[in-house]
């Protein structure tokens, strides 16, 4: 039996897509159904395998990746800057000037501070969000494999 072309695609004419003058689906569907047989009750127009849902799971975990550790990074990243400059890390913006090729850092390393406190709040909600989203991974998988085994089962 050789593949035919354009089946589901109405810009090329193929067993599903022509039929002799019928309009009625019913009798379509059986023109189709002699030229490819179908084994399951439910209509088989592709056989595409079912691709792994990468992104539907990669761009959560990214963004929840970005508020758990984010503020948490921006601090660290904060004190390193203040550390190589020779500053202290000030707690509010009056701690005294940190002078890098003319211009004072010591408010950008207070908003650094400040996103520090935020990391009290977004470390312990964005790692319990991530346990949430590490479950729903793992029933997505599963799901995904099963649906996958069936299909090699099934022919």
């Amino acid at each position: 039996m050789q593949p035919q072309e354009g089946i589901g695609c109405a810009a090329q004419k193929g067993p599903l897509v022509k039929s002799k003058g019928t309009t009625d689906v019913s009798k379509r569907w059986k023109e189709a159904s002699t030229v490819f047989p179908v084994h399951d009750e439910a209509v088989r127009v592709m056989t595409v395998r079912q691709r792994y849902p990468f992104v539907a799971l990669g761009v959560p975990l990214v963004l929840l990746l970005l508020f758990a550790f984010g503020p948490t990074v921006i601090l660290l990243t904060g004190g390193m800057v203040a550390d190589a400059l020779g500053c202290a890390m000030p707690i509010d913006a009056a701690a005294g000037p940190c002078p890098f090729m003319g211009v004072d850092l010591a408010t950008f390393l207070a908003v650094a501070v400040a996103f520090g406190y935020l990391a009290f709040f977004t470390f312990p909600t964005g790692t319990t969000l991530l346990g949430v989203w590490l479950l729903a991974a793992v029933i997505v998988t599963l799901v995904w494999w099963l649906c996958r085994w069936r299909a090699s089962s099934n022919g």
